[in-house]
């Protein structure tokens, strides 16, 4: 005899909202493994650039309009170094951005896991990102154009789904 399941039972339920967190902290870490090595290189690499010989500044008065374009070009790299900084402190910031992008995708992997294994912990977490989410989606759908909105509606729809299967019809597991 096959083996059969009935789709409305508490265990195909679970099983869906734990592949969903897992498949979803899968997806979010892939990423931001991606990110963090590429801005984590190029911030080591400009970290530490080879050392240049500052240019000796020309007689003005020996070189006449060649000091002056040295000097002017002197100054100009003096005004770009800005750029550099500003480009310094985005790298930063999107390594550590990766890096919580990261630390959440496995606390999702994670959940997903104690969800399957019927853990309060994760239900309780799980509930917590589904509330997340829903906020989350709140604000941006307001501010989404009108082809993102079914994007929108289909991650508010699985938060509900995950909300009401480990908040109100699956709130104690039952073996």
């Amino acid at each position: 005899m096959p083996f059969v399941t009935t789709l409305g039972s508490e265990m195909d339920h679970v099983r869906i909202v734990a592949n969903g967190f897992r498949a979803f902290g899968l997806a979010l870490a892939i990423p931001a493994l991606v990110l963090l090595f590429m801005f984590g290189g190029s911030l080591f690499s400009l970290a530490h650039p080879p050392a240049v010989e500052p240019a000796h500044p020309l007689d003005l008065g020996q070189y006449g309009i060649v000091a002056l374009v040295q000097y002017g070009a002197i100054g100009a790299a003096k005004m770009f170094q800005i750029f550099g900084v500003i480009g310094m402190w985005a790298g930063v910031f999107m390594a550590i951005l990766s890096i919580v992008v990261l630390v959440f995708a496995l606390v999702l992997f994670l959940t997903g896991r104690g969800i399957a294994a019927h853990g309060r912990w994760a239900r309780i977490v799980g509930i917590a990102c589904s509330v997340f989410a829903l906020l989350v989606c709140w604000g941006v759908g307001l501010n989404v154009p009108r082809g993102g909105v079914i994007i929108v509606l289909v991650i508010v729809a699985a938060a509900v789904y995950a909300f009401w299967t480990l908040g109100w019809r699956y709130a104690v597991p039952r073996y």
